[in-house]
């Protein structure tokens, strides 16, 4: 895959790095957001569960 993104022209490559640099930024908050979560989850369960 990487080596079809770089032969495309310059254009595509852009728009396609664009794209794939969102995708990331969404993965890292999405990955935050579940830890706190889970955080949350794990210090509201009652005291004889754990």
């Amino acid at each position: 895959m990487i080596n079809a993104i770089n032969l495309t022209n310059v254009k595509v490559f852009g728009e396609m790095e664009f794209w794939f640099a969102i995708i990331k930024v969404i993965a890292v908050v999405a990955m935050i957001i579940f830890g706190g979560w889970l955080a949350i989850q794990w210090q509201r369960r009652p005291a004889g569960d754990r």
